[in-house]
């Protein structure tokens, strides 16, 4: 393991202690104060998680509202490549030549962790809303990101390089789609908007694998999802009270956080593997060397 590395754990480990410590010391001073009492929440939330809810403490679920520090640690690992790639100006592929996707993964992770967690600590009505409105607007990066490089094979373009107009563009009209799901889609259209989207976003993918192939490493990808399939799983038992042990520190619906924030992880190593031809035939060329150099 390299020097950064283990900073880069250290790090993770004492943001999630500080997370932690800080969601029990609130619910230690504040215990049983009915601090969102006044705020408006749907009928039966009490018991719509698995985990035991007490709805008199301001975190009410302190373990389904821990366990999105994930998306924080995965913002800020982004964040710091985001800005490395701004400083060194190194064009491997979409993302390292236009730091501005880099910026905008680093700012959606981070505000579902905002999201997630106020929703699971008032379960309001309004967290609920904030909470659907970070999983919309995660589910749009992909599809933009796809949406670019389908345009770019298309045009027959170099995807290591500047697009300024295009990411411009794509970022107007996902934000405005964005807007429209969060402020003015009713609730049952926009997951099948969200659904049609993944779907979009898949056929996407194949289009661009087999159009420019060997340019990423499948093994993030199946990672990806490898992750979040298994998070869809415990997000389903945590609705039908599989494995479900309502004081338990491990909750279903928390793994969905973890496993969901790891597949968002890969997702970004998988579109950051991508390399463009120079740099493979370069590896190519330099493994022949090597190879030519030993056999002397």
């Amino acid at each position: 393991m390299t020097k950064r590395f283990i900073q880069q754990l250290l790090v993770a480990f004492v943001i999630s202690i500080a997370y932690a410590g800080s969601i029990n010391l609130v619910n230690s001073i504040f215990h049983n104060n009915g601090f969102w009492l006044h705020t408006p929440f749907y009928d039966g939330i009490a018991t719509h998680f698995c985990e035991r809810t007490n709805m008199l403490n301001p975190v009410r679920q302190p373990v389904n509202t821990f366990t999105n520090v994930i998306y924080l640690l995965v913002g800020l690992y982004v964040l710091g490549i985001a800005i490395r790639d701004t400083r060194q100006q190194k064009r491997y592929n979409l993302i390292s030549a236009n730091p501005w996707y880099s910026y905008t993964y680093a700012a959606i992770q981070m505000y579902l962790f905002v999201a997630s967690s106020y929703f699971h600590s008032g379960l309001t009505l309004f967290g609920r809303d904030l909470d659907y409105s970070g999983v919309f607007s995660l589910s749009l990066y992909p599809l933009m990101y796809f949406t670019h490089r389908v345009v770019l094979v298309a045009r027959g373009l170099p995807s290591n390089a500047k697009h300024p107009m295009e990411v411009f563009v794509l970022t107007l009209t996902f934000s405005l789609l964005y807007v429209y799901l969060t402020f003015f889609s009713p609730e049952v259209i926009g997951m099948y908007i969200v659904l049609g989207m993944i779907i979009t976003m898949f056929v996407f993918a194949i289009i661009v694998e087999q159009k420019d192939p060997g340019r990423t490493n499948k093994l993030y990808m199946w990672l990806t999802i490898i992750s979040i399939s298994l998070a869809a799983m415990f997000f389903e038992f945590d609705i039908l009270r599989i494995l479900c042990y309502p004081d338990s520190f491990i909750q279903p619906h928390g793994l969905w956080h973890l496993l969901s924030g790891v597949a968002g992880f890969y997702f970004y190593f998988y579109i950051r593997s991508e390399k463009n031809y120079t740099t493979i035939l370069a590896d190519k060329d330099k493994s022949y060397h090597q190879y030519n150099m030993y056999e002397k």
